[in-house]
């Protein structure tokens, strides 16, 4: 009986995520893994995605993963050119602890 469910289940989600699916857009949207912020997913693969034979059908979720690391001292990775972080890095600290004091260490990174 559980096994009939699972499979429901996984057809169902499968479905859910498939391209013209109501949740197609987890298929391609981009995100740290949050126990590796490392590591970029790069959206679900639904055909290997399931659901376990149990009573509160458990999910297995794949993802695709990009094969660079996501440097967080540096540049954003979506955020441009070279240039842009430069002209982040240059706006003076006016005494608070956010923004240019980050950006600023991301500058001595790259110079090193």
């Amino acid at each position: 009986m559980s096994r009939v469910r699972a499979t429901r289940a996984t057809e169902r989600m499968r479905e859910m995520l498939a391209e013209n699916g109501p949740c197609s857009e987890l298929t391609s949207s981009r995100v740290p893994l949050p126990l590796n912020p490392a590591v970029l997913l790069e959206g679900l693969l639904p055909q290997e995605c399931t659901c376990f034979r149990s009573a509160q059908l458990p999910i297995k979720l794949v993802f695709k993963t990009s094969p660079h690391q996501i440097d967080w001292q540096g540049p954003a990775p979506l955020a441009g050119s070279a240039d842009t972080a430069a002209a982040a890095a240059a706006v003076p600290d006016e005494g608070s602890n956010t923004g240019s004091s980050l950006a600023g260490s991301g500058a001595a990174a790259d110079g090193a």
